[in-house]
């Protein structure tokens, strides 16, 4: 969060932007719908802490939410190569289907939004088709 206090000799307001994309100018010519009823200075000091606050969660969490699916991808890939390397005799095609399918979901939790194989006369794909 970028924040830049105003100077009394300026009216420009503080001007305060988001981890997600747009900007709010605080101030008596441009105030914000979220500081409109602010009557004090310490009223919008407060206000200003808090979503600074706010913004520090919401950074922390959505890192965390990263970490997470990241952990989860190493996961399914980790299963999806056991399943193959540990499948018992007689029962291959099931555990490369299964597999492949592991695969597939381990690439979606890491972000990946197309998967795609290509054989000898084969192709396979997974994920959303492009325009």
């Amino acid at each position: 969060m970028t924040l830049a206090k105003k100077n009394p000799d300026e009216d420009r307001g503080t001007i305060l932007s988001t981890p997600w994309g747009g900007t709010n100018i605080v101030g008596r010519r441009g105030m914000s719908a979220s500081l409109a009823n602010c009557k004090t200075d310490k009223t919008s000091d407060t206000f200003i802490t808090e979503r600074t606050r706010l913004h520090e969660l919401f950074i922390r969490e959505q890192a965390k939410t990263k970490r997470l699916s990241l952990i989860l991808a190493a996961t399914l890939l980790l299963a999806a190569v056991a399943a193959v390397l540990l499948a018992p005799s007689g029962r291959e095609v099931v555990s490369y289907w299964l597999g492949a399918a592991l695969f597939v979901f381990s690439a979606g939790a890491a972000g990946y939004g197309k998967v795609s194989a290509r054989a000898k006369g084969i192709l396979a794909e997974a994920g959303d088709k492009e325009p």
